[in-house]
Formats: structure tokens, sequence, C-alpha cells
């Protein structure tokens, strides 16, 4: 017999014989068979307990974990909760614990939880603990009692050990148990708490440096979070804040917030934390010192991963005008095609003709990999790359609107640009893939390595000239899992897109999972990325749009499935009574 009940669905990803890492995927109402351990979503897709000794001898991508009666959740839901709240509320939860299955030597299975919350919150107080341990005076202040659990973890540190859940996941990470895609998911949780201890670290080197000079006073350096903590006496010597001069100065030149840009980033650019992350810091580099804006970026990666988005959501919020160039249209001069000044002319008209404005922009050579080529009378190709040297290292164009007849120009310097080159490289990858074949990688766990310059020269056809002006930042693979992530999470979705114009005509449009997991295959079949995501979902949601725009008020809800995507006509309707019409 079985029951309504609340299971979240969990990834399965294989790190060894019987051995295996579960994800939260996200979480889903079914149907569950207590007898036979088996959960039934409403799509009617079946799924094993992740500890299930059948799922570990198949191949079976995902697992259930975690039932909860329907009638539970409802009790815990609030007076302005709904039920869809309180689920997504769970999968949050969900979503911050990974688990370790696996069997031991008796044939049972083992199932180890890794918390990362609760390593945070641990993380924390032992950096709090270090914190005080540094501000305090052994001769003002006297040693609290440690509670028991202190006392376990100061054992772990006496004898060069580290806490337990730490190390878990140290040796987790070190034996390949995490892919790329939760390695960054895990980075960026405790990446917050890693900055705290490096604070710290930060004033241990000033104190060392006080007591080699045996100064009375020294200063910690502006971004210190310590300094709002007041002075502390630490023997003869005492901690203050920097003078008020010198933050002032740095608060100038930190002109970009790269956490903050980060978060906004983010919000829509999904499964690609890192990369955003160090785009990031090479532009508040180069805002940091003109001479960096000689170098560029080579920012590479499949087609749909984003690159364009990234570039343009970065601007949107830094405040600086974007110019997408197509590099396949570029041309040196005198040859059929556009010129660089007519781009610039384009872009000092949307800047309202203002010139200073311009010349501070982003400016994004798309497929800039179109343009390779060993051929050093090729112009349309080589004669662009050459003549992007000159672009990079600043220099002054006349822009006009037409290099052959305008006869308005401005003198636009590109100096101050922050230049950023764009492509997929395909050729480098597969060629680098091949090389990497028999031989063992020696790079840090959980970064994945890059092409050489010569990979980009010798397969690529690009110039040692320019690629010696370019630091290449690769965007991450989207597999369909992370194209489902971007169609779930990204605050510009097509889902949510399609969303807000049923809303606007006061139907709520679901979308189910079974629906949203063919989508993400096709576009991850189709190799189109996030890119082809708005097409599918327009193609197969237009009929149904029909329908509720030419009949306001008569329906509450719209449901598409799977069987949209062969056939847009095949969706279910909700009355406002509550009576399911199906269209198919």
């Amino acid at each position: 017999m079985s029951e309504k009940a609340l299971a979240t669905i969990y990834n399965r990803h294989y790190i060894g014989e019987d051995s295996f890492i579960f994800t939260c995927n996200y979480p889903t109402i079914g149907d569950y068979d207590e007898k036979n351990s088996v959960f039934t979503d409403n799509n009617g897709n079946t799924f094993l307990p992740i500890t299930s000794p059948f799922l570990m001898k198949k191949e079976t991508p995902t697992g259930f974990f975690n039932i909860i009666s329907v009638s539970s959740v409802a009790k815990s839901i609030g007076e302005n909760l709904t039920i869809e709240e309180a689920i997504d509320n769970y999968g949050k939860k969900a979503k911050s614990i990974f688990y370790y299955v696996g069997k031991i030597s008796t044939g049972d299975a083992f199932c180890i939880p890794l918390d990362t919350e609760k390593i945070k919150n641990d993380t924390e107080r032992e950096f709090l603990r270090l914190e005080k341990g540094l501000l305090s005076s052994d001769e003002d202040e006297e040693d609290e009692e440690l509670t028991e659990e202190e006392e376990n973890i100061d054992k772990h540190y006496e004898y060069g050990e580290m806490h337990p859940q730490l190390m878990e996941l140290i040796m987790n990470i070190i034996n390949g148990e995490y892919s790329k895609e939760e390695l960054q998911q895990l980075k960026s949780q405790i990446k917050a708490d890693f900055d705290d201890m490096a604070e710290v670290l930060t004033t241990i080197d000033f104190q060392e440096v006080a007591d080699e000079l045996d100064e009375d006073e020294i200063k910690l350096p502006a971004s210190s979070r310590i300094e709002n903590a007041g002075t502390k006496k630490q023997g003869k010597r005492k901690i203050t804040n920097v003078d008020e001069n010198y933050q002032e100065e740095v608060e100038e030149l930190n002109k970009i917030n790269i956490d903050d840009l980060f978060e906004k980033v983010t919000r829509t650019l999904i499964a690609q934390d890192e990369p955003a992350k160090r785009v990031i810091a090479e532009i508040a580099r180069k805002e940091m010192d003109e001479r960096k804006k000689k170098r560029g970026i080579l920012l590479t990666g499949q087609t749909g991963v984003g690159k364009t988005e990234l570039m343009r959501l970065i601007a949107k919020y830094i405040n600086r005008p974007f110019l997408e160039i197509d590099s396949t249209q570029l041309t040196t001069p005198g040859w059929v095609g556009r010129d660089i000044e007519e781009y610039l002319w384009k872009l000092y008209e949307e800047c309202g003709r203002d010139k200073e404005k311009v010349e501070q922009a982003i400016i994004y050579f798309d497929e800039i990999d179109k343009k390779g080529s060993q051929r050093r009378d090729d112009h349309s190709k080589k004669g662009v790359l050459d003549l992007l040297l000159k672009f990079m290292d600043g220099t002054s164009y006349e822009a006009c609107e037409d290099v052959k007849n305008s006869k308005e120009k401005v003198e636009i310097n590109t100096s101050k640009m922050i230049k950023i080159l764009g492509g997929a490289y395909t050729d480098v990858y597969k060629y680098f893939k091949k090389k990497q074949v028999g031989f063992i990688r020696n790079e840090v766990i959980g970064h994945e390595s890059l092409p050489e310059v010569k990979d980009f020269v010798e397969k690529g056809m690009m110039t040692d000239e320019l690629m010696g002006r370019l630091d290449v930042i690769k965007m991450n693979d989207l597999d369909v899992n992370s194209i489902k992530k971007i169609m779930l999470l990204s605050d510009e979705s097509a889902l949510k897109i399609q969303e807000a114009i049923f809303q606007k005509l006061g139907v709520k449009i679901t979308f189910t999972d079974a629906y949203i997991a063919a989508v993400a295959k096709q576009a991850y079949d189709r190799k189109t990325g996030a890119r082809g995501l708005d097409t599918v979902i327009d193609n197969t949601t237009w009929q149904a749009f029909v329908k509720v725009y030419t009949s306001l008020g008569k329906y509450e809800e719209v449901i598409i499935d799977e069987k949209a995507l062969t056939d847009a006509s095949s969706y279910q309707l909700v009355k406002k009574k509550g009576k399911k019409q199906d269209c198919r």
C-alpha cells in the first residue's frame, strides 16, 4: 500500500566500485510504497532509495531519500506559506547535504551525510576561537573553561589532526569523489570562511613584524574585518585601525565590489561560478592600474555557455558601456566587411556622443576563433588579428559611420577600454584532450588544466603576438543537469519569462519535471547550450498561450509536459472551478 509523500531526488555520481556520491536535485511529491521501498512521482517515474543494494548494481543515475508524508508538510506550513513554497524551502535545505554511499565488507550499505552548513558553522566557531585567542591578553583575561566538544577539538589540533568532518571533506576531494560542478558548489559555500581565516593570518603576519621590530603599535590593512572590534591589549603591543587617509585612498581605488558583482551576475548566469569570479577579478585588477588594460582576456567555451551574457551582465552592473563586435564581419581597411571605426561610431551614438564614456567601455570581440589563419596574406582573418594588436595596446581611431563616405568623425582612444575576445575553439580543446590521454595530471584537484599558447597557435591558428597579450579563461561545459539549473534558477530563464507572461494573463503555467528534463536533453544533444532554450520553450507553449490569451478569466492554470516537444497542442488546462481540461 502506498501513500502520498514528499521525497528528495538525488543525482548519483560514480566514484569507485560500489561507491557513490549523491547530490540533491529537487524535491517532488508522489506515492511511496513503504513495503517495497519504491517512490513513484506524479509523472510515473520510479525511484529506489540511495542505499538500495539493487541501485548499486544498476546504472540508474538517480535515487530518492528523505521520505516525508504530505500531511506532515501541510502541518508545518505557516499562514503565509503555500505547499509549493514549503516544498521549495525544504529543497533548499536538502541541497546543503551530500551523501557518500557504499558497501562495507559485510555487504551492507553505509550512508555518510556531509552537511556543508555544519562544516561552515564549525569552521566559523574555530575562527572565532582563534581570533579571540589572538586579540586577548593572557595578563588581562583568564582562560575560560572549555566545553567537552572544544576539548575534543583541541586534542585533534594537539596531535596535528583536524576536525573529523573537515578531514573527511578533504579526503573526499583528494580522492576525486566530487564532480567539477560539486566542487564549485562546495567552494562557494565555504569560501567566506576561508576569507575570514585569511584575515586572521594577515593579522598574525603584522604581529610577527611588530615582534621583530619591537614596535609598540601596529596597523592592520584597510580591508581587515577585525578593525571594528576596537583596540585590544596584546602584551605591550596593541592593534589599531589604519589611518583614515589611507582608508579613503583604498576605498577610492577599490571601484568594484567583487563579491556584490559576483552575486548579481550569478543570479542570471548559472553553472559558471568560478569563471565568472575569475573574469570579475581580472576586470577589477585592470581598474586598479591602467597598464593592466593592455592585456585582454580570451574567454573560451562551447556555444551557449554564456560568454557574451557574462560580459553583458558585468558591464551592466558596473555601469560601463558594452560593445559586442561580430569578429566574422571584421576586415582590414579597404576590404569588404566592417571596420573597427564603424563599430566605435555605433557605440559613440549609443552613448549619446559622450566620447569620455565610450573610452571607458568593455569591448567584446565575439567568435574571434573564426579569424584564425596561417596565411599572412589573409586580410579577412590574420590581417584582422594583426589589427587587434594595436587595439589591445591602446591607439586612436577616427570613428565614423562609413569609412568610405563619412565626413563627420571623432577620435576614440582604446587605452582605457577593457578588451575581451571570445570563441569556442573546438579544435583546440579536442586536440588538447587527445594530447592528455595516457598522462597523469599533476594539477591541483578541482582545477581544470588549460591548453597552452602554442596549442592556440598550432590548432587555433592564432598569432603568438596576440596570444601573448591575453589571459585565457575557460567557461564550464554544460551538461544536462547544468542546463536544467539554468532553466530553474536563472532570473532571466526562458521558463521564468513564460511564467511572468502567463501571470499577466491571470494564469499559472506549470512545467512538469519530465518536460524540463526533456528540454534540457534536447538542448544538450543539439549542442546549443542555454542559447536555444528560448526557441524550444516558445515553440512548445505558443498554442497554450493563444488559448489562454483568447479566453481571459476562464482558466487558472495550464500544465505543459514533455509531449509538448513534439506537439504544441498537447497541454492541460485547469478551469477556474478546478476541473482539468485535457487538450491533447
